[in-house]
């Protein structure tokens, strides 16, 4: 598994990846309410952060191995996804889109791997907005969650929540 993240309600969605990057090896995984484990998405290299739209209709996914940001519809009883199309390509050599999360406006925080930046995006895949790290920082995307926890997508297969 590289990357996780729950649904609005409340079933897990995970990614896989190959150890050595192989292209189209990755597979997204969503395990439902009752343990069941049900394939969502194949051909995927390197799964990497996912969101959902404030009002649940759209899933966001970033594929690290593809440079894309992709987004799908989402049946938000069913848990299935459809209509995908690519909202955003990074095609700035050796970076990549890793974390992201969705803000309560909908926009689109997408961490960069060795970008070093976070940018913002719309729903309609404008950029709105770029935060400049150091060059030694590596971005995670966070969003804030209730009783004061922070989730996270870290890079590369590491998944973290802290509280404050």
């Amino acid at each position: 598994m590289n990357d996780g993240a729950c649904d609005p309600q409340g079933r897990l969605g995970a990614g896989t990846m190959a150890y050595d990057e192989s292209s189209g090896a990755g597979t997204l995984y969503r395990l439902e309410l009752d343990g069941r484990c049900t394939t969502v998405l194949t051909g995927l290299t390197i799964s990497n952060g996912t969101g959902w739209s404030p009002d649940a209709s759209m899933i966001y996914l970033n594929d690290s191995g593809t440079g894309c940001v992709d987004v799908f519809r989402f049946d938000g009883t069913s848990g299935a996804i459809s209509g995908r199309r690519t909202l955003v390509h990074i095609d700035q050599p050796g970076v990549v889109p890793d974390g992201l999360t969705v803000d309560q406006e909908g926009g689109i925080w997408v961490a960069l791997w060795d970008g070093p930046a976070v940018h913002r995006y719309a729903p309609d895949g404008t950029l709105l907005a770029s935060v400049q790290l150091r060059s030694s920082d590596r971005p995670h995307a966070h969003s804030a969650g209730p009783a004061g926890t922070r989730s996270s997508s870290p890079p590369h297969g590491q998944t973290s929540t802290t509280t404050r």
